[in-house]
């Protein structure tokens, strides 16, 4: 990658956006290159796609695959602060999946690491340490899951959090203090204190929750749900449903 100083890497989560972003649009050409890695689950690649004054171009691809038998299906995406890093998620297992580090430049495999089943959505905390990964577990009968705490110098989990039935979402809150996912079966967001490493609190929200997204520079997580197109905000400051 040349003139890092005027790139910026950015995570998308699936595959299918990569269709979205490739068109042609009108108006002045990008001043900077913008790198993506996106993970394509049903084909168990990360995609990498270069955006700048040329339009977007994929740049590689590479392999996730663990299971040679079957669909290892990579799930979360993020990345380390400095961007020297990112952590994908392997959903699929025998039973349980995986989480691997890679080096950006490079999409080596640096190190790798077991968690719960079929871990999903992850997000690192601000210093860098820790990465949280939700078990999303869609296996078998609807039982209370987990989140997955794991030291990403190391790849160690040192920390399996029980939470709530089918966890998705996963996001860290600006000051690092805490960590919010939704709770898809059980109509939940909880709080993760990521100090103590332990559910801090638990809050009624809206039916069919799936998915957390942070509202870039506001107190604010959005929260999208499954049972229509509504969508809700959760303040961090005031701990509140807003």
């Amino acid at each position: 990658m040349k003139n890092p100083r005027r790139s910026a890497w950015k995570p998308i989560m699936l595959c299918a956006a990569l269709g979205f972003g490739v068109g042609a649009r009108g108006g002045d050409a990008p001043a900077k290159q913008y790198w993506v890695k996106l993970v394509c689950e049903s084909a168990d690649r990360i995609v990498t796609v270069r955006f700048g004054s040329g339009g977007a171009v994929v740049e590689k691809t590479t392999e996730t695959r663990i299971l040679q038998s079957d669909i290892s299906g990579p799930h979360g995406i993020a990345f380390s602060p400095d961007k020297k890093n990112f952590f994908v998620t392997i959903g699929h297992g025998r039973p349980y999946g995986t989480a691997l580090k890679y080096e950006t430049a490079t999409d080596r495999v640096v190190k790798q690491v077991g968690l719960g089943l079929f871990p999903a959505t992850a997000d690192v905390t601000p210093d860098g340490n820790f990465l949280f990964a939700v078990n999303f577990n869609l296996h078998g009968d609807p039982v209370p899951s987990s989140v997955s705490v794991v030291d990403t110098n190391e790849m160690a989990e040192v920390a399996r959090i029980p939470t709530c039935i089918m966890p998705h979402g996963s996001r860290i809150s600006r000051d690092g203090r805490h960590q919010y996912s939704a709770c898809m079966m059980n109509d939940l967001l909880v709080e993760v204190d990521t100090e103590k490493m332990k559910v801090s609190r638990s809050f009624r929200v809206l039916r069919g929750l799936q998915q957390i997204k942070r509202n870039r520079g506001s107190g604010y997580q959005g929260m999208e749900t499954g049972a229509s197109d509504s969508r809700g905000e959760w303040s961090l400051q005031s701990r509140r449903y807003v």
